[in-house]
C-alpha cells in the first residue's frame, strides 16, 4: 500500500510540474506574440502627403515673379513643402529592394524619373500601367523609361481613361513571384503603397489641392497588388516597347 501511495503521489507531482511548465511556456509565448505585434505596429508606415495653399509658403520669387522653390535639405519646417514631399517619396523609392509597380495617369516629374533610373541600375523589376494618350503627352517620363527596358501597358478599352494614381514598392506577391522566377530566395521586405489623387507632375506637387497616402498596411498593399496584377494580365500584348 505504501508503494501505491508513493506512486500516486509521484503521478500527482508530475502532473503539477507538467502543468506549471506548460503554463509558463504558454505565458512566454503570449508575451512574445504581443511583442511581435507591438513591433509591427510601431514599424508600420502610415503617412499622408498634402498639397494645398501652404505648399508655396516656403517659395521665393524669381526675377520673372514665378514661384521658385529653394532646396534647403531637411531643414524646411513647412510640412506641405514641395521639395520636402518629393524627397519623402524618393527616399522610399531609393530604399526599395526588388520591385516597383506603377499605375499612373500622368508622369512628368524629373526627380521621380531619376529615382526610377537609380532603381533600374540597382536591378529592380519595374512595370508601368498608364493612359495611352497621356503616356505620349508633352513632358512624359514614361516613354524615356521604356528605353531602359521598362514594360508599359495600356487599357484595351479606348473609351476609358486609365486614371489611377498608385505605386507599390516591394509588393509581397510580386516579390514571391520574382523569387520563384529567378530561383533565388528574397529577404522579407516591407511592401509600401502610394495612392491618392496626386499625379506625378510639377503641377500636382506644386499648384493643386492633392493628397497621397503612404502605407505599409499589408491588407491594403495586397488589394492594390491584386488589381495591378489583374490589369497587367488583362492588358497583355499592349506593351509600349512592342
Amino acid at each position: 500500500m505504501n508503494n501505491q501511495y508513493i506512486k500516486y503521489a509521484l503521478y500527482g507531482l508530475s502532473t503539477v510540474i507538467a502543468t506549471e511548465l506548460v503554463y509558463n511556456y504558454f505565458r512566454r509565448w503570449m508575451k512574445r506574440c504581443a511583442e511581435i505585434r507591438a513591433s509591427r505596429t510601431e514599424s508600420e508606415i502610415a503617412d499622408v502627403i498634402w498639397i494645398n495653399e501652404h505648399t508655396q509658403d516656403c517659395a521665393v520669387k524669381s526675377e520673372k515673379n514665378s514661384p521658385k522653390f529653394f532646396h534647403n535639405g531637411n531643414k524646411c519646417k513647412n510640412m506641405f513643402c514641395y521639395p520636402r514631399n518629393i524627397r519623402k517619396i524618393i527616399k522610399f523609392i531609393d530604399n526599395a529592394k526588388y520591385s516597383i509597380d506603377l499605375s499612373m495617369y500622368i508622369f512628368t516629374s524629373n526627380e521621380l524619373a531619376l529615382a526610377f533610373h537609380r532603381a533600374i541600375k540597382r536591378g529592380l523589376q519595374i512595370r508601368i500601367v498608364s493612359d495611352q494618350e497621356m503616356c505620349f503627352s508633352s513632358g512624359s517620363r514614361i516613354t524615356e523609361l521604356t528605353k531602359c527596358g521598362i514594360p508599359v501597358r495600356f487599357p484595351n478599352a479606348t473609351n476609358m481613361l486609365m486614371h489611377h494614381k498608385f505605386c507599390i514598392l516591394d509588393g509581397p506577391g510580386r516579390s514571391r513571384a520574382l523569387s520563384k522566377m529567378q530561383k533565388k530566395p528574397f529577404e522579407n521586405s516591407q511592401g509600401i503603397l502610394f495612392t491618392g489623387s496626386l499625379n506625378w507632375t510639377h503641377q500636382g506637387f506644386n499648384a493643386n489641392f492633392e493628397n497621397m497616402l503612404i502605407t505599409s498596411n499589408s491588407k491594403l498593399v495586397e488589394k492594390f497588388e491584386e488589381e495591378f496584377e489583374r490589369m497587367w494580365l488583362s492588358f497583355n500584348g499592349q506593351d509600349l516597347n512592342s
